[in-house]
């Protein structure tokens, strides 16, 4: 029996708007297999947590995303796809997920589980997605001949701009709360940073740039930049100026995460070093390898190991575990949370 992934009302979000008009699409991507439906109006202490699986999807997926309910360590449902690699979610509760099969697409759902429509036209080997404060949907495109960021208007499937300056093999995107875009390029050693709208460069960062692979905001706007090939730096908020290198012995930093309080998380070979508010220097480290890191509202960290096929949760700032998820869990590959 086909049910429902789980639905938040207004009630349930911050700053909700009404639905998005999703146009009718006659492929099916993927399949929506035991998802039961959340009650309207539930509160926003609720967190699903979603995981992209390269591998364990059915029918003609290759992979798939799983998400939980609650405290829940059991599979509340399953989407088969094509390998997942990357999942945002717009403000209503539409996810996005990007599928690097071939030539890649973005396959969208609608809050209730349905598949809206796939998104291909632009799409070339995409590796990171971001919604603007519009719900402007933002694809990073690795694929030759021309890298690319393609943006998309709620809604539908067609490219809406093209930004092709100053984009070199782009791993990662953040957008801040003016709606400015951060694009984190592998190749040039660069962040470059365009303008609500904007599809030429407004500031282009370099100083303590190398191989960057993932970018992440902190309240003040301060952004900070994991280098594979270095360390992880931050950068004020607006302009190129390097406020500091974090004190580390760094292992290829990849992933980043900041929960409510500002606590900082980066994952790199050796483990998870949490780096407290405001400080430059390490404070605790969690030991082990993880593939991608997420965080709650309520501060909950979760880190995924695709060398164990599980997820493990912690409480605010600790390195003690409050729970190991590995039901549905196959080679994860990126995590989300919502509502957040």
């Amino acid at each position: 029996m086909i049910r429902e992934l789980p639905r938040f009302s207004a009630l349930s979000m911050t700053l909700m708007f009404g639905a998005c008009s999703m146009p009718a699409s006659n492929s099916m991507p993927s399949t929506v297999v035991n998802a039961p439906s959340v009650a309207v109006g539930q509160s926003i202490s609720k967190h699903y947590l979603f995981v992209a699986n390269l591998t364990g999807g059915s029918g003609s997926g290759f992979g798939s995303v799983t998400y939980y309910a609650p405290r829940k360590k059991t599979a509340t449902g399953t989407i088969s796809t094509s390998s997942p690699t990357a999942m945002v979610f717009d403000r209503n509760g539409h996810l996005f997920v990007t599928n690097i099969e071939g030539y890649g697409s973005v396959s969208v759902y609608n809050p209730g589980g349905s598949s809206a429509y796939t998104i291909s036209d632009g799409v070339n080997s995409p590796l990171a997605l971001a919604i603007d404060p519009s719900q402007n949907l933002y694809v990073a495109n690795s694929g030759d001949p021309t890298n690319s960021v393609t943006v998309y208007k709620p809604g539908t499937m067609t490219v809406w701009h093209t930004i092709t300056s100053g984009v070199d093999y782009p791993s990662a995107m953040v957008i801040d709360r003016l709606g400015n875009l951060y694009v984190a390029n592998g190749s040039a050693n660069t962040v470059t940073v365009y303008k609500a709208g904007r599809t030429q460069p407004w500031h282009i960062i370099t100083l303590g740039i190398k191989s960057p692979t993932a970018l992440v905001l902190d309240k003040s706007g301060n952004l900070y930049v994991a280098n594979q090939s270095g360390a992880v730096t931050e950068y004020a908020f607006g302009t190129t100026k390097l406020i500091r290198s974090l004190d580390g012995s760094y292992n290829s930093p990849f992933a980043l995460a900041i929960d409510p309080s500002g606590n900082l998380y980066v994952a790199d070979g050796n483990g998870v070093t949490i780096f407290k508010n405001g400080e430059g220097t390490g404070w605790k480290t969690i030991g082990m390898q993880a593939t991608a890191l997420a965080v709650d509202p309520a501060g909950t960290l979760y880190v995924a190991q695709q060398s164990h096929n599980l997820v493990t949760a912690y409480k605010l700032a600790s390195t003690s575990q409050s729970e190991i998820i590995t039901d549905g869990i196959n080679n994860p590959e990126a995590l989300a949370v919502f509502p957040q």
